[in-house]
């Protein structure tokens, strides 16, 4: 009687080894992403808080800061920290990639990038990020000048705003 497993045997057991762990680390890629995306709408619906607070207060949004990564976060920190946030989050990739968050006021009056494209005005702000798995209504919120350039100039696909 001969005992063991023939090469064959071996050989599909490792095929069928590989291909599962291949289906369970592109299922962990797409859960990594889904959480980062999560993250994502929460820091910009704390931002989103935190400026509707200061506007309760002062009854003005900050001017336009553009990118969360300029220095003071563009000017949010000076405007927004200790009294209505702890901290302006950043993107959870930013380091490595150069994508971060957006935020303008709406009298921002583009030049250069988006030249001529005028917003509401003052009483009205956006914040941006960009997802990894954006949904049609994320895409579908894009309906102003503004969403129309950051999406075009910047691949930014999701607005928080008023």
């Amino acid at each position: 009687m001969k005992r063991g497993f023939t090469l064959i045997e071996l050989l599909v057991v490792i095929a069928i080894i590989g291909l599962l762990s291949s289906v369970v680390l592109a299922s962990l890629n797409t859960a990594r992403s889904k959480a980062r995306d999560a993250e994502r709408r929460q820091d910009l619906e704390q931002v989103s808080t935190a400026l509707e607070l200061r506007y309760s207060d002062t009854g003005s949004y900050p001017s336009s800061a553009g990118w969360f990564d300029n220095p003071n976060h563009g000017g949010l920190d000076a405007a927004l920290t200790t009294t209505y946030i702890p901290s302006i989050p950043d993107d959870p990739t930013l380091g490595s990639t150069d994508i971060d968050y957006m935020y303008w006021r709406e009298d921002y009056a583009f030049t250069g990038y988006c030249a001529g494209v005028t917003g509401r005005g003052a009483d009205y702000y956006d914040l941006y990020a960009h997802l990894e798995n954006p949904s049609a209504a994320d895409l579908a919120a894009f309906t102003t000048p503004v969403d129309q350039c950051v999406k075009t100039e910047w691949g930014m696909n999701y607005k928080k705003g008023n």
